[in-house]
């Protein structure tokens, strides 16, 4: 049985007011291990409640891939570390890799900056009908 694909409409890129969603463990390409925080804006206008995700590469998945799944950071120097501790200042920083405390993610709005993805991962170009947005990076909790 084949389903519909859900094709996501790109946003202007720029920086954008978010709220969390959830997060999850995946796989891409294969078998490289990914956790995702799933957001949407938050603030009013044409683009409200629009779905982005930012994707991490982390070191592991611990168990099977899934919603709130539980994972392994890569090294204390990995993306996911530097943005959650510029994030979360005022929280303990994590002591372990694979003990990442998620709640925080819950409590705050987020400043990110959104990306328009024009080429797949063999850099060649998808037509304007099926690009779509993603979180470059975020920025820290909205004041």
């Amino acid at each position: 049985m084949m389903s519909d694909l859900e094709i996501k409409k790109p946003i202007p890129e720029g920086n954008y007011r978010v709220a969390f969603d959830y997060y999850e463990t995946a796989t891409h390409f294969g078998n490289v291990p990914k956790m995702g925080l799933h957001f949407y804006v938050s603030e009013f206008g044409e683009y409200f409640e629009t779905p982005l995700t930012r994707w991490y590469t982390v070191d592991r998945i611990i168990g099977k891939p899934r919603k709130n799944g539980n994972f392994q950071s890569k090294k204390q120097s990995c993306v996911l570390l530097i943005e959650y501790v510029c994030c979360f200042r005022n929280y303990p920083t994590p002591k372990r890799l694979d003990r990442i405390p998620m709640s925080p993610w819950n409590k705050h709005e987020f400043r990110v900056k959104v990306r328009n993805v024009r080429t797949n991962s063999r850099q060649l170009r998808i037509p304007s009908e099926l690009q779509y947005s993603t979180i470059d990076s975020i920025l820290g909790i909205a004041e």
